[in-house]
């Protein structure tokens, strides 16, 4: 959280990348399959499914601190684990899209 950007303007895109972390700490359980509601929390995954998002944290913030870059990170590891990704409405998923778009390797 203390890498993020700060402010109101940049909350849609923190929750973006907070609602992909949290999909993968609870192995795919996403808000939009409830109305709004998980049904349980990431504090109590399991230690290997932290230790996989700490280790992507944790080179994250040593190498770029760049929250788009992190935004991909979990997109890229949820895809690889079959969990599939937020529902949104439009607005919120052209930022999704952009955000993940911006954070492209050339």
């Amino acid at each position: 959280m203390d890498y993020l950007p700060k402010g109101k303007e940049f909350k849609e895109a923190r929750d973006i990348i907070y609602d992909e972390k949290n999909i993968f700490l609870n192995l795919g359980k996403k808000k939009s399959d409830n109305n709004g509601i998980r049904k349980s929390d990431g504090r109590m995954t399991f230690q290997p499914v932290m230790n996989e998002i700490l280790d992507i944290i944790v080179s994250w913030v040593a190498e770029s601190q760049n929250p788009f870059d992190l935004y991909r990170e979990f997109y890229e590891l949820n895809e690889r684990h079959g969990y599939g990704h937020e529902q949104y409405d439009k607005t919120s998923l052209s930022i999704a899209k952009s955000m993940y778009k911006l954070s492209e390797k050339d």
